[in-house]
């Protein structure tokens, strides 16, 4: 589903976001 490809998309950006911090 799309739902599922949006949560894995948010979690990569708060991986990355946290990464960055």
């Amino acid at each position: 589903r799309t739902v599922y490809a949006i949560l894995r998309k948010a979690e990569f950006f708060k991986d990355k976001e946290r990464t960055l911090s």
